[in-house]
């Protein structure tokens, strides 16, 4: 999973494209840009446009969709499991020697990071992928041309920014 078969740098383009969205400098941090309602630091927007750019989607796939703090290593765990209940016994489950987000890797953080444009073909079927993005920026493999199944698991706000207020 981790091996690309390309990297797309940082080129002209996308630089240019960043610059146009006027980025500002928040309190702690680089430089964040406003793309369609969401900001993106530079490196999370290379990532999610490569993603759009490259990601095809087959039926088979299952997609989590969450937000921050809202359990996504618990769903990543129970997906992997259900899914693989038949491939390992209760012994030798992956989960035992993994973390959740090797075993589920996300699309923008992990898989098409700097640009990479990984060789998801190679990984077994249902392969079962996360995201953070919101809807609008999936893929139209995702959206359009598969009958993927898309998990999407929310939390209460409220508990969200106690969770985040708990973890700093």
């Amino acid at each position: 999973m981790s091996s690309s078969t390309e990297v797309e740098q940082k080129d002209d383009h996308f630089e240019e494209l960043f610059q146009r969205l006027q980025p500002k400098k928040p309190v702690a941090g680089g430089l964040v840009a406003n793309y369609q309602g969401v900001w993106f630091d530079a490196d999370l927007f290379q990532a999610t446009l490569t993603f759009q750019k490259h990601f095809k989607a087959i039926d088979s796939d299952i997609i989590l969709a969450t937000m921050p703090k809202s359990g996504t290593t618990w769903i990543k765990a129970l997906t992997f499991s259900i899914v693989n209940r038949n491939n390992h016994s209760v012994d030798e489950s992956p989960l035992l020697f993994s973390n959740p987000h090797y075993l589920v890797p996300f699309f923008e953080i992990y898989l098409y990071k700097d640009g990479n444009i990984p060789d998801i073909d190679s990984m077994p079927c249902p392969r079962i992928l996360a995201t953070q993005l919101p809807y609008q920026f999936l893929p139209s493999s995702i959206l359009d041309c598969s009958n993927c199944r898309i998990i999407y698991l929310c939390r209460n706000p409220l508990d969200v920014f106690t969770s985040v207020l708990q973890s700093w």
